[in-house]
């Protein structure tokens, strides 16, 4: 049973989440609020990947960025972001 508890919050310890509201550095940065505003809190991403529909055409943005032991991706959209994901390293 123990062993069961054991693999069980290891597993979460290293999962990804999603959330309205992260952290990045000492500011807050929340879904819908616009990619400039998202810029100007979180500063430049250290990575950004576009988003393509099946036609080719651009549709968004990933921006990725690093705080501490923390990957965080904010999903842009239509100029605002419309998901944060974070994953532990």
């Amino acid at each position: 049973m123990r062993t069961m508890i054991s693999v069980v919050l290891l597993f979460a310890a290293f999962s990804v989440a999603a959330g309205d509201t992260t952290r990045i550095g000492n500011k807050i940065v929340t879904v819908g609020m616009t990619a400039a505003d998202a810029r100007s809190r979180a500063g430049t991403p250290i990575y950004a990947d576009d988003i393509v529909n099946h036609f080719g055409a651009k549709v968004g943005e990933n921006w990725s960025y690093q705080d501490g032991r923390r990957s965080i991706v904010l999903t842009i959209s239509g100029g605002k972001v419309t998901a944060i994901s974070e994953t532990l390293l």
